[in-house]
């Protein structure tokens, strides 16, 4: 027969304290009611166009996918309100121009406040001209839809030019013409294709 071999006892280790600094990644956990703050105060600051005190508030630890109440992020509320510098800092440091979810992009909050020079910029960040909200209406229908007639000629001119655009760079356009040059340019086009 076999004998049973006795199994002895392993002693249990305690895991030990880590020493200061060893697992410290350098960077403060803020509570959840502290990084609830600093995002309310992003979020307003970005609204209000408030460039400095929006990066000293990601300085802090604020997150630039913290949303409103009204789900919308830092970065529709600075493009909402055309402030282009707020909206590049933000991107910087990783908004989204659309997030999981989201009922519009930055693109459309741009085109729904008039802001040309914003929209100009955000396609040029990689913002999707054609991409449409939940309600089927591409950035150009929400400038028209307020009576931004402008921003609705620029945002149309691009989505004429896209197909010719497909696979390149959008902001290879925005270097190329400023917002008024590329409003004359399409008319022009236009008025070739009625002739």
């Amino acid at each position: 027969m076999h004998e049973r071999k006795q199994l002895q006892k392993v002693p249990v280790q305690k895991p030990s304290k880590p020493k200061a600094g060893i697992i410290d990644s350098g960077k403060k956990t803020l509570s959840q009611e502290k990084q609830k703050q600093l995002n309310n105060m992003l979020l307003d600051a970005a609204q209000n166009g408030k460039t400095k005190r929006v990066e000293r508030l990601l300085k802090l630890g604020a997150s630039v996918l913290a949303l409103n109440k009204n789900g919308k992020t830092a970065l529709m509320l600075a493009a909402w309100n055309g402030n282009t510098e707020i909206c590049a800092l933000l991107l910087e440091k990783g908004a989204i121009l659309r997030p999981y979810g989201s009922m519009r992009n930055a693109l459309h909050y741009a085109a729904e406040g008039g802001h040309t020079q914003t929209c100009a910029f955000l396609i040029g960040m990689g913002a999707n001209i054609m991409e449409q909200d939940k309600l089927d209406r591409t950035a150009f229908m929400r400038a028209e839809r307020n009576g931004h007639t402008q921003t609705a000629k620029f945002l149309k001119s691009i989505e004429l030019l896209e197909p010719m655009l497909r696979g390149k760079p959008a902001i290879s356009l925005i270097e190329l013409l400023s917002v008024d040059t590329a409003i004359s340019f399409m008319a022009s086009f236009g008025e070739c294709l009625s002739s």
